[in-house]
């Protein structure tokens, strides 16, 4: 079959004509769900500056937006970022450097069409 893709949400008349001439119009009002989504959530950060693993990055795809806490073993919140292609430098939100350790996140990933999903977990910082 024939595929469509970049189409944005909204109203789309379809019209398919068969071999035979024979013709179908359909309106139907696109919305966007989940579909298939993908979430790699690292667990460890080796934040030394020598260019290699030093951003802790989620990649996702079919996720709308995020919003994700990095906290520390007390519970304690010390870096949070919302964007798609933001990340985790190793720093708190004060720009100091986080120990060595154990941290661990809270990540809602929000998908199109409403639906959202919480994934916790751990990260290991090595500098």
């Amino acid at each position: 079959g024939d595929t469509l893709t970049d189409l944005g949400i909204g109203q789309y008349s379809i019209s398919v004509t068969d071999a035979n001439g024979c013709a179908l119009l359909q309106n139907e009002n696109l919305i966007m769900t989940a579909g298939v989504s993908s979430i790699f959530i690292p667990n460890v950060l080796t934040a030394n500056e020598d260019a290699t693993n030093d951003i802790w990055k989620i990649n996702a795809i079919c996720v709308e937006s995020i919003e994700c806490v990095i906290l520390n073993r007390w519970g304690n919140k010390i870096y949070e970022f919302s964007d798609l292609n933001g990340g985790w430098d190793g720093k708190t939100s004060g720009g100091t450097n986080a120990i060595d350790g154990v941290y661990f996140y809270r990540l809602t990933a929000n998908y199109f069409g409403g639906d959202s999903e919480i994934f916790h977990g751990h990260i290991t910082l090595i500098r």
